[in-house]
């Protein structure tokens, strides 16, 4: 008999001469043990199912019993939109500072105080720093008239300029 790392020489011209490899044992019947220890193996997973289903009912159980003790929560209150009207105080300052015209130019697109046209103008800023950039007239014209409204209306009365971040 050959020993098992014996490799076959090579043919002559070049092919190579494949090795079959054949089995020793032969698997076609198991012994009783193993049988055996698989029956043994069913049994517990069995149980172990068993176990599974009684602890997720006793779970169940005490949810359904844990929600019928506790009241319903009270709803919250709803939230508070951010574009609110304002005050006397807030609405005067809008009628002194946005002229009557723009202030029915700036209502065709929803904004009717200080406060939204603030809101709309921080929305337009954030979009202009933003990538891909764009440029006041790639806005959104509703964007567009609130930011040109605050730029052109609030830093001149106000004597405000617009303070640039020194470039490194």
């Amino acid at each position: 008999m050959l020993p098992l790392n014996f490799c076959p020489p090579a043919c002559k011209r070049g092919s190579l001469v494949l090795v079959r490899r054949i089995r020793t044992k032969s698997n076609r019947y198991f012994s009783p043990s193993a049988e055996r220890e698989e029956e043994i193996l069913l049994k517990r997973l069995e149980t172990q199912v068993v176990r599974v289903k009684e602890r997720l009912a006793k779970e169940e159980e005490a949810k359904r019993k844990s929600e019928t003790k506790t009241p319903p929560k009270a709803s919250s209150p709803p939230p508070i939109p951010t574009a609110t009207p304002l005050n006397k105080h807030a609405s005067s300052l809008w009628d002194e500072l946005v002229n009557k015209d723009a202030q029915g130019k700036l209502a065709a697109y929803g904004i009717k105080s200080m406060d939204q046209l603030q809101e709309a103008y921080r929305e337009a800023d954030a979009d202009m720093n933003r990538p891909p950039y764009p440029s006041v007239q790639r806005l959104k014209p509703r964007l567009r008239l609130a930011w040109e409204t605050y730029q052109a209306t609030l830093p001149q009365k106000f004597g405000m300029q617009r303070r640039k971040l020194p470039e490194k």
